[in-house]
């Protein structure tokens, strides 16, 4: 049997895009579950809180000529970031018409929370090569 709860969300964000060739923003979302139950915080699910706060700030630049665009978002949670959260760090660049890589890292960064501690050493590369013909 499901005990569903209402949850309200509230998204509030700001983007600065005067920087040449790029834009810096912040987001903020706070989360509400109506007619809260100490039931509800427990492992299965995700030890979910009544109210959750989560906090982004996203970077991002192009350079040479915009052929290679720079992105970093970093989205952590908790009213003062102690609840956990990633890191990512980005690129794409266009090589040529038909070429393009792209690659970067992500940062799990532990916290309060057990389930971003048991993600925390799980840091991420990646990359990827496209070819179209």
């Amino acid at each position: 049997m499901s005990d569903a709860k209402a949850r309200t969300d509230l998204l509030l964000g700001i983007e600065y895009s005067g920087i040449t060739d790029g834009s810096i923003g912040y987001k903020v979302a706070i989360r509400n579950i109506h007619d809260y139950s100490h039931l509800i915080n427990i492992k299965s699910n995700g030890f979910k809180s009544k109210r959750e706060y989560q906090q982004v700030v996203r970077f991002n630049q192009f350079y040479f000529n915009q052929t290679l665009d720079l992105t970093v978002v970093i989205s952590v949670f908790g009213k003062s970031v102690q609840v956990g959260g990633s890191a990512r760090v980005s690129f794409d660049y266009v090589i040529d018409d038909q070429t393009s890589i792209s690659g970067g890292v992500i940062d799990y960064m532990g916290g309060d929370l057990p389930v971003f501690e048991d993600i925390k050493n799980n840091d991420r590369i990646f990359a990827k090569v496209s070819f179209l013909f």
